[in-house]
């Protein structure tokens, strides 16, 4: 699994993470003392989106590879309830500073509600329909940045569920490690191949909290649609 998410990061966010190392030093500190936070990585050039299309269906490998990585320190969130029959708290930490999260911004145990919209555009900037909302697991996908980070996480792989016994759930990104951003893009089955652009848009209280910095709310990802159709020998 490692081998894979390395691979594809290769494919798809080498570039971005590389700038994203080189600037303002490593991600997993700086001279002077920071509150830990996350940031967005985003690739540096056209993302090859792939259509399959078989007997009975197609399937989109439609990541367009965004990642957040945790600079100064980890960045965790906690979902607890004291007691069945009372709602969901939630709490973000980050370094020194822990803040409340509001039931409204979590997804049960299953990671941040509405986290990332996504917006198909053409590639002169029209829309091209509504956008959509995915919830966002911090226990995603995951890869190592940084050679100063931790050889292993401290958090829980692939892991943003709960049953109905549940009391609390723990999820978050090591410093110097990132996590894909759970967002895709919207490929209608119709919709012919060709260039075209994907507009993410983080929800806004979530990623304050976070420490997700502004201008990095909204990105535009360039992607190149490709189908491939059974029998056609890639």
């Amino acid at each position: 699994m490692a081998a894979r998410t390395e691979l594809r990061l290769a494919r798809r966010g080498a570039a971005g993470l590389a700038a994203a190392i080189a600037i303002g030093g490593a991600l997993t500190g700086t001279a002077q003392a920071a509150t830990p936070h996350l940031r967005v990585i985003a690739p540096a050039e056209v993302v090859p989106v792939t259509r399959f299309v078989f007997d009975g269906g197609s399937f989109v490998d439609g990541s367009i590879g965004l990642y957040l990585a945790a600079v100064d320190g980890p960045v965790e969130v906690r979902v607890r309830r004291v007691s069945y029959d009372r709602p969901l708290q939630g709490t973000v930490r980050r370094g020194g500073l822990l803040r409340r999260m509001p039931p409204a911004l979590l997804d049960g145990f299953n990671g941040l509600a509405r986290f990332g919209s996504t917006q198909l555009l053409r590639s002169s900037g029209t829309p091209l329909g509504q956008p959509t909302y995915a919830t966002t697991c911090l226990n995603g996908d995951r890869s190592r940045i940084s050679p100063s980070a931790p050889a292993t996480s401290a958090y829980p792989p692939f892991s943003c569920f709960g049953n109905p016994f549940s009391l609390g759930g723990l999820s978050g990104v090591d410093a110097g490690w990132a996590v894909r951003l759970d967002v895709v893009a919207p490929i209608a089955d119709d919709l012919p191949d060709g260039r075209y652009r994907v507009r993410v848009v983080l929800r806004d209280r979530t990623a304050s909290l976070l420490g997700i910095p502004k201008r990095q709310r909204t990105q535009t990802v360039r992607i190149r649609l490709r189908t491939v159709r059974e029998g056609d020998g890639g």
